[in-house]
């Protein structure tokens, strides 16, 4: 080979490997050979394509051009042996569906062949569809940031190394233009079929400085052929078998800024994005470390389809994608039902806007009918005068003849305008009976109207006097009480109530006898405001100064009447179904359980749709409960099983929170099985700060010691022999 000095050698040698890109290939390659720097070799590589790609690529003629064609082997054994091929001293990687800016070699050499201590160069990027239209601009590590909000982390440190723990903004082997002495030091790329730019990305970026143009001067094309898009479960695979190698063979202290340990840890803890490869690669650095690290990484895990290591992370990442796109669906429909409401709202607000301008129509007609009334009262004052004076000719001198007669002609025209004054006054009166007509219409659509209203917005009082008038016949007993632990909801908690009444309204239907039990627990000024105002309802309420969530609970079972317990916080919601339908499964099981929803929906900080599994399901492997909990406190159960078993406390500072993980722990420890009501749902309103559950996940609290992991016990769960 000749040195790299030699004239001969060309400047920069662009690698382009083709494989089924008939209609993109040839813009991808005009695009090299259109670029201001001309001393450049394009070497394409034709990966066994299916298509007419090789006619594409056949069709161009320029000396500059080397091209070979092989069986398929993949992206990276193909970029691999075209960079064996390079000559040049730089080499630049094309995909053949993407395309660069007529200046991007200028741009790239303007920075490496001034600053020698830089070894790559990569830019901005624009997305563009299958059509070449512009979709968006990438601006480099900008977007793994946009909605990132956990503090402290790499955001703002400014090193690209650090932005790669948050994902690949470099986007795609395309972008790459280095130094061809850089594949001589870390290697070429290595054999994953969706992630090998990834990994080179972080193995240059560890070994060399690099830099980052602020235009975008390559055009990443998005179609439904995308590699990346075949196989999300696989890709995620490969993220974090590649994460999982650099973090055991490179040592990332150097980029770290100069700041303790444990805020180090915390920043790269909120800044890493595995892509849900979090237990794979504690597998892999647990195995890397104690073994050899090479093994963990070995072709049996990239290569062999059957691998059990390998099965298992995929099918794990598969879960995860059908769950997600599960909740998708659900949140689709959600937004459809949604516009319904807002469409029949709008209807709504036009019919009463309708009901508005009848009653004022109304109005002006009654305006002009008392008009009309004043000038009839008018005329018959008159007419009553006239009638008095003619009397009083009548009976005068019968000498004054012409007089009278005078006065009888006067009369007669008299009564005459009397005539057509009953005939106006008549006029008068029809007109007044069609306006009373329209009104009382007018009336009846208003009353309507605020019916309709009122059976929409009913106030919490009269809801509680129908529901008290229902619970207080019988013998006083009730068949559920709903204990409520209120803090600092304030407004907040009204919704609470209107879900709990509509759901003990909907639960009456089946002669379920409900009450609420309302614990506020130092409440702030505004919640005991509200709560307040169910003084005389049936609503008993207690202010208590616990400051724990489990003491108030146990507090408002202690103070319940009802057989069964439901627990909801004053900022949560009942489905209307939940109460009805948990009476009904508690009723069938004699022997005691706790009611789970099947579904809980969290909104406001975090919209997601959850679905639960009873613990006698196959899918549900108790042996997790060690992990993370199984299920929520939104349950119902026998009021006796809470005061034989009641939620221990979990003071602030004391290092043990989730009282309601415990609480279940303990009852699946006795035998008592949680049973999921179909069909069922709850509202979880996922407040992302200033709730107790975000302090306790912060804090890193753990769960007091449950008989539920005693040897005994937790080998008979899961089905092992005694020890």
């Amino acid at each position: 080979m000749k040195p790299l000095s030699d004239p001969n050698l060309p400047k920069v040698s662009v690698v382009i490997p083709a494989y089924n890109h008939e209609r993109y290939v040839k813009e991808a390659v005009c695009s090299v050979l259109e670029q201001t720097v001309t001393d450049i070799e394009v070497i394409i590589i034709n990966d066994g394509s299916t298509d007419k790609t090789h006619e594409a690529i056949q069709c161009i003629a320029d000396e500059r051009i080397q091209y070979f064609h092989q069986e398929n082997r993949g992206a990276a054994h193909t970029l691999n042996r075209g960079i064996r091929l390079a000559k040049g001293h730089y080499v630049s990687i094309l995909n053949s569906d993407d395309r660069y800016e007529h200046h991007r070699f200028e741009e790239c050499l303007k920075i490496l062949e001034t600053d020698p201590s830089r070894h790559a160069a990569f830019s901005h990027v624009e997305f563009i569809d299958d059509q070449g239209n512009h979709i968006r601009h990438q601006r480099g590590a900008t977007e793994n940031w946009a909605d990132h909000h956990p503090e402290p982390s790499f955001k703002g440190e400014g090193d690209i190394l650090l932005d790669l723990l948050a994902g690949n903004f470099l986007v795609s082997t395309s972008n790459l233009f280095c130094r061809r002495s850089v594949f001589d030091r870390i290697g070429r790329f290595s054999d994953l079929k969706y992630a090998h730019d990834y990994d080179f990305f972080l193995r240059l970026c560890h070994h060399f400085k690099v830099a980052l143009i602020d235009m975008p001067l390559l055009k990443y094309r998005l179609h439904p052929g995308n590699t990346i898009r075949e196989n999300e479960a696989e890709t995620d695979f490969e993220v974090g078998l590649l994460l999982s190698d650099f973090f055991v063979n490179h040592d990332m202290r150097k980029f770290f800024p100069d700041e303790d340990r444990h805020t180090l840890m915390a920043k790269f803890f909120n800044s890493i994005h595995p892509c849900n490869s979090e237990r794979m690669i504690m597998t892999l650095l647990l195995f890397g470390l104690t073994h050899n690290t090479r093994e963990a990484f070995s072709d049996s895990l990239t290569k062999e389809p059957d691998n059990p290591f390998r099965k298992a992370c995929i099918g794990h990442f598969r879960n995860h994608l059908d769950m997600w796109q599960e909740s998708q669906r659900a949140w689709k429909k959600w937004a459809e039902t949604n516009d319904r409401l807002i469409e029949a709202d709008e209807k709504l607000a036009k019919a009463d806007e309708e009901t508005r301008q009848s009653w004022q129509e109304s109005q002006r007609a009654w305006e002009k009918w008392r008009e009309t009334n004043d000038r009839l009262m008018e005329t018959e004052k008159h007419l009553v005068q006239a009638k008095k004076q003619a009397d009083r000719w009548q009976s005068d001198s019968a000498v004054t003849w012409r007089k009278h007669t005078e006065m009888s002609h006067e009369l007669a025209e008299t009564r005459r305008e009397m005539s057509q004054a009953r005939e106006e006054a008549e006029k008068f009166r029809r007109s007044s009976a069609d306006a009373w007509e329209t009104c009382h219409q007018a009336e009846e659509r208003l009353a309507e109207a605020e019916r309709r209203i009122r059976a929409n917005e009913s106030a919490p009082e009269n809801r509680q006097m129908k529901i008290g008038r229902q619970q207080t016949t019988g013998n006083g007993q009730f068949d559920i009480s709903v204990v409520v632990p209120a803090h600092e909801e304030g407004i907040l908690a009204h919704p609470t109530m209107e879900s709990i009444f509509r759901a003990m309204q909907y639960a009456a239907a089946d002669r379920v006898k409900s009450e609420v039990i309302v614990v506020l627990d130092r409440p702030d000024p505004s919640t005991e405001a509200y709560f307040s105002r169910y003084e005389d309802a049936e609503v008993k309420r207690w202010v208590v100064d616990f400051g724990d969530p489990g003491l108030s609970r146990n507090y408002g079972v202690q103070r319940a009447s009802g057989k069964y317990v439901a627990f909801l916080d004053a900022d949560d919601l009942f489905g209307k179904h939940w109460l009805r339908a948990a009476c009904r499964r508690m009723k069938e099981d004699d022997k005691g359980c706790v009611c789970h929803p099947e579904y809980v929906i969290c909104f406001e900080g975090e919209h997601l749709l959850v679905r639960y599994q009873s613990s006698d399901d196959e899918a549900v492997c108790l042996g997790n409960l060690i992990e993370h909990n199984h299920w929520t406190s939104f349950f119902v159960t026998q009021r006796s099983l809470l005061m034989e078993n009641p939620f221990m406390p979990t003071p602030q500072n004391s290092g043990f929170g989730y009282e309601d993980w415990h609480w279940l722990c303990e009852a699946i420890a006795k035998g008592i099985p949680v049973q999921v009501v179909p069909e069922t749902c709850v509202f979880y309103r996922r407040k992302l700060h200033g709730s107790r559950l975000s302090r306790h996940n912060t804090d890193n609290v753990a769960t007091r010691p449950s008989r539920f992991f005693e040897p005994e016990i937790f080998s008979s769960m899961m089905g092992y022999k005694s020890f």
